[in-house]
């Protein structure tokens, strides 16, 4: 049958939804159906709604709950991993191709390698500080050269941050001078 007011609905919904959890409520009226009187539902939850309809809401611990984001045990986002390569047309001294892996903070997570103009050889690798924005940026620290892949002159880079990149790809923001930073897709 119809529910009459809001004081049945509630009393449905806190009370016969959870199993009697609650105490309760006031599901006293004729829209509890066979939970009037018994502390709020001890058939689990067989009230139906207000508007007379009669679907069985189901008790409040089964509601689906909202996926937790992919970086809730802080590792890098799949949606980073992978290797990347540098789009311009011209490359100033920036990593020509990126790769990138799963790991937890403390843990290598990039490789940067650099083939400048002038012939010189770069490799560099970064750790992961945090991801941070949702899962949409990786935050690195310093990007340490690995001495044995690459040539003498080659320097350590400072800390960086990748972000996922509207409408695809990376962005790798190197710092304000840089502006809005070097654009990155799939290789």
């Amino acid at each position: 049958g119809g529910g009459a007011g809001g004081a049945s609905v509630s009393g449905g919904a806190s009370g016969g939804a959870v199993g009697g959890a609650s105490g309760g409520g006031s599901s006293t009226s004729a829209s509890g159906g066979s939970s009037a009187g018994t502390s709020g539902g001890s058939t689990g939850g067989s009230a139906t709604s207000g508007s007379g309809g009669t679907t069985t809401r189901p008790p409040a611990t089964t509601a689906p709950k909202p996926k937790p984001p992919a970086t809730t045990d802080n590792r890098v986002p799949s949606a980073f991993v992978g290797t990347w390569k540098y789009t311009a047309q011209f490359n100033i001294n920036q990593p020509g191709t990126v790769y990138i892996y799963r790991v937890a903070p403390g843990q290598i997570a990039a490789k940067l390698v650099t083939d400048m103009q002038s012939g010189l050889h770069c490799e560099q690798v970064a750790r992961l500080v945090s991801v941070s924005d949702g899962g949409r940026r990786i935050n690195l620290g310093t990007a340490v050269t690995d001495r044995a892949r690459s040539d003498s002159l080659c320097q350590d880079g400072d800390p960086t941050y990748f972000a996922l990149a509207t409408p695809t790809g990376l962005r790798h923001d190197v710092g304000p001078s840089h502006g809005e930073g070097y654009h990155y897709e799939r290789a």
